[in-house]
């Protein structure tokens, strides 16, 4: 049995014992008797240098949680040396060997945690973000054919409205920073905490969550956006503003990566 393989049936079956403690009332002694974290900052290693647990407290990015995963911000503490980068390159290896994670959340009350199980899914050097998705078993990567675009998806009715957008829409930002970069598409914000993942097709008019139905915008253009104070022009993205002072600094469409937005996505948005 190889090390990567002997590692991987150590970790699920730690998991399993996991499992058995009361979801949401797990103590930090519990956790440190599991060996699972270590009481840095927010990264623990094993042995080898490999991340075994992540901590999120829910206190500096609470919105980045949701059933199905987490989104976690790569490590940015100015410690000296390379702790950071150790940190970083430490989560990313779970992902290269297909190795699990623990997740440790958040628990009833403050001074208790939940723990998930997770698995890097992706991440995203530019945005500095990694996409964990929680599951006793590695989700199958899905992979969005560029020949392809499906400007609309089914979605789920009313009643569970809220909960479905509340999950999907921590992936549909991340797999949006990843193809876009961290920058307004209108104007020269770049700081990624003011920065939103907007789809053009509604999702209220069933838009997908593909990401090239989406672009990134600062709060302000945003809901300038949804106020359709600008019109965006799909044969050569160009954009005709409609109401004065909102501060749009390009004149077509300018992503950090160059990428741009389906042109379906754009004509059914402005469609005449």
């Amino acid at each position: 049995m190889s090390d990567q393989a002997g590692l991987l049936i150590k970790r699920l079956n730690l998991w399993s014992n996991v499992k058995k403690l009361p979801d949401g009332d797990i103590t930090k002694s519990q956790i440190r008797d599991f060996n699972i974290y270590k009481g840095q900052s927010g990264v623990c290693r094993d042995d080898s240098g490999t991340c075994i647990s992540i901590l999120n407290t829910g206190k500096h990015y609470p919105d980045d949680i949701f059933d199905g995963g987490v989104l976690y911000h790569y490590p940015n503490t100015q410690r000296v040396g390379q702790h950071d980068i150790n940190e970083i390159n430490a989560v990313k290896e779970c992902a290269s060997q297909g190795l699990p994670l623990f997740v440790i959340l958040p628990g009833n009350n403050s001074t208790k945690r939940k723990i998930r199980l997770g698995w890097v899914e992706d991440f995203d050097d530019n945005s500095e973000q990694f996409l964990i998705r929680f599951g006793d078993s590695q989700p199958k990567p899905i992979k969005i054919q560029e020949e392809e675009f499906t400007s609309k998806e089914k979605r789920k009715k009313k009643s569970r409205e809220v909960e479905v957008r509340s999950n999907n829409q921590s992936k549909f930002r991340f797999n949006v920073l990843k193809r876009y970069g961290a920058k307004c598409a209108i104007c020269n914000l770049k700081n990624k905490h003011m920065l939103d993942a907007a789809h053009i097709i509604p999702v209220d008019e069933d838009g997908t969550d593909d990401p090239r139905n989406g672009l990134i915008l600062c709060k302000n253009h945003h809901a300038a956006f949804d106020r359709n104070l600008f019109v965006i022009n799909s044969n050569d993205y160009s954009i005709d503003v409609l109401e004065h002072d909102i501060n749009i600094s390009e004149v077509k469409l300018n992503t950090g990566t160059g990428q741009l937005p389906h042109k379906l996505a754009i004509n059914y948005r402005f469609k005449a």
